[in-house]
């Protein structure tokens, strides 16, 4: 009889300690460590395919008796550029978070351009190819002004693709003729002595401040309602003074004259 008591207090006292121990290590903390998310590898551009695109573009410019653009290393710089971050991103714009916007990379990369820069169109999709994206493109007013535009020259493409979604990128700006001389400035006589600078007119700042007869320039993602709007003008007295038959079809660095007396 008492052996079995001492053993029953045995029995509790094993007990009691196995039960300390478990609390002790319950209320220890584990860190889970983060796993880091992997970068997703990009293969490199394809040139076959880059040159497709080329080729598509060009020969729809020749239908309406535009020239073919020239390809241009820094726009395609910037195009692969942007083609890579819109696939490492999975995102689908043309201004970034950090502020940097097609005729910004397009200048970073060496791009030495000429009045407005510059036009951006990009596509991304599980079955993007060639002839695709630029059916699309021409098929698209907001994207075919790019590819049928009168005053660029040059043309970037890029292209990337993650293994499941693969992204193009073309750039358009206006480069004058690098085989062109630089231009040689006249010296005046040394007997007269030179003119005074002209004044530089103050940048206009609002709709009130513009004389009738004022140029203004389309930028990108303008409308011509948004344009009338902002300067004070009705939409088809703006349209009208440009002779625009269709609202809709108007470009960015297109000059508009506001209408006026």
């Amino acid at each position: 009889m008492l052996f079995q008591r001492m053993s029953s207090r045995k029995s509790r006292f094993v007990t009691i300690i196995l039960l300390s121990t478990l609390l002790i290590f319950a209320s220890i903390p584990i860190t889970a460590q983060e796993e880091p998310t992997p970068t997703p590898v990009l293969s490199p551009p394809d040139p076959v395919l880059l040159q497709e695109v080329y080729d598509r573009i060009n020969t729809a410019r020749a239908r309406y008796g535009l020239p073919p653009y020239r390809w241009n290393a820094s726009l395609t710089a910037a195009a692969q550029n942007q083609a890579e971050w819109l696939v490492g991103t999975h995102s689908r714009a043309h201004f970034r978070p950090d502020g940097s916007s097609p005729s910004r990379r397009a200048l970073s990369s060496g791009f030495p351009a000429v009045n407005w820069c510059c036009g951006e169109n990009f596509y991304m999709s599980i079955d993007a190819t060639p002839q695709l994206v630029v059916n699309w493109w021409i098929g698209s007013i907001n994207h075919v002004v790019n590819i049928m535009h009168r005053d660029f020259t040059d043309i970037g493409i890029g292209m990337s693709s993650d293994g499941y979604r693969t992204s193009y990128v073309t750039v358009f700006g206006e480069l004058a003729d690098p085989n062109a001389p630089p231009p040689v400035a006249e010296q005046p006589p040394e007997s007269q002595p030179l003119a005074p600078p002209p004044e530089i007119p103050a940048p206009v700042t609002g709709a009130q401040d513009l004389p009738p007869g004022q140029v203004v320039y389309v930028a990108s993602g303008d409308t011509l309602a948004a344009i009338a709007l902002r300067h004070g003008v009705s939409l088809s007295a703006l349209a009208a003074a440009n002779q625009i038959a269709n609202p809709n079809l108007i470009y960015p660095g297109q000059q508009l004259i506001l209408p006026g007396t």
